[in-house]
């Protein structure tokens, strides 16, 4: 009943590692009954890669041009050397379809078939028949982080400028920001002569102050920049993992690769909580001769957790396709004279999303 699928034999593509940045959609080509019915048209079923996306905080700390005079003059200590750390913030785990190349079939277009035409991503992976759903996500480059730049240059006295000593440069900031913090506290009291009370240039001129406070500041405490950026890592799981490690941290040095010496491991455990019954190569092959019509997935599924050392960063339950098996949906295709039908697919799992009475016109 409707037999119109002959299965192609392709090589396995495994990806193991791979840094990404961030995600956009792919949208879904059309190949109809008419264009293809002398050819057809071959799809791929995904398999389940992870995506574990890693959000960093690179922290850089830059002394001040008087750093080492704050505890002096300020009352206060501050860092006099440069120094840059990095923490992990957070982190996610998410499942994601690929093409499995091992397990790709063919459309033929025939007369008596109801399918009008054939919805695939653009790598391949069937979305559906007269119809299709959200597409595949893929990864695009992000744009690179631009640092927020520091407020306002300090506008100090002339006396600093005349100053011949980087002592004696350093006394006359502080005093002039003791000058100004008496100033912005006289304005916020009310006691400030001659000085707007209330309204826009109120507001302006607390401002302006605050602005030049801070300024003054930057040349005892330095400056410290929070850039953020995130690093991908792609598993393909064919069995359960235990504790993998799939890359190592140091706070001094960020992100390291797995076969690195330094740093703490970063480990990822996989564990099985649906999985279809095992089969030996010959009990999967008489499985697979059996099945006639559009074949999909019906995806296994495993929790997941990520962590490093005693801290845990993520424990979720992901569809695996690899821990499933494959169907046959011959037997499921409603009987329609006009093609008044769709049946859509889940582009990340190959799963049957549902067969709806209304055909999706294709744009």
């Amino acid at each position: 009943m409707h037999k119109a699928l002959q299965q192609l034999a392709l090589s396995v593509a495994f990806i193991i590692l791979c840094p990404m940045m961030m995600w956009a959609q792919t949208d879904v080509v059309r190949y109809s009954a008419t264009e293809y019915q002398d050819r057809g048209v071959v799809y791929y079923l995904p398999k389940s890669q992870l995506d574990i996306a890693l959000r960093v905080v690179k922290t850089t700390v830059t002394p001040g041009e008087f750093s080492d005079y704050a505890p002096l003059l300020l009352g206060q200590k501050v860092a006099t050397e440069l120094t840059i750390s990095y923490e992990i913030e957070s982190a996610e785990v998410r499942s994601l379809g690929v093409p499995d190349e091992n397990y790709s079939y063919l459309v033929e277009f025939k007369v008596a078939q109801p399918y009008s035409y054939v919805a695939l991503t653009k790598n391949g992976i069937l979305s559906g028949i007269n119809g299709y759903s959200t597409p595949l996500q893929e990864e695009v480059a992000s744009p690179p982080f631009a640092p927020r730049q520091e407020g306002v240059d300090p506008l100090l006295p002339r006396e600093f400028a005349l100053a011949t000593s980087r002592a004696k440069k350093a006394q006359i900031a502080a005093n002039h920001l003791f000058s100004l913090r008496e100033d912005l506290m006289s304005l916020l009291s009310g006691k400030a002569e001659y000085a707007p009370r209330e309204g826009e240039a109120y507001t302006l001129a607390v401002s302006r102050l605050e602005g030049q406070i801070a300024a003054v500041e930057r040349l005892f405490v330095g400056t410290t920049m929070r850039e953020p950026f995130t690093q991908h890592y792609k598993v393909e799981p064919e069995e359960e993992i235990n504790y993998r490690t799939i890359a190592r941290f140091s706070p001094v040095v960020g992100l390291l690769p797995a076969t690195s010496r330094e740093g703490e491991a970063i480990t990822l455990d996989l564990k099985a909580t649906r999985r279809a019954p095992l089969l030996s190569p010959e009990e999967l092959a008489k499985q697979e001769r059996k099945l006639h019509g559009i074949i999909y997935n019906l995806p296994g599924s495993a929790t997941v957790r990520l962590q490093k050392g005693s801290r845990l960063f993520a424990e979720v339950e992901v569809p695996i396709t690899q821990f499933g098996t494959r169907v046959s949906l011959a037997n499921q295709i409603p009987k329609s004279k006009d093609n008044t039908f769709s049946i859509l697919f889940d582009t990340d799992t190959g799963a049957l999303l549902g067969i709806n009475p209304v055909a999706t016109p294709m744009p």
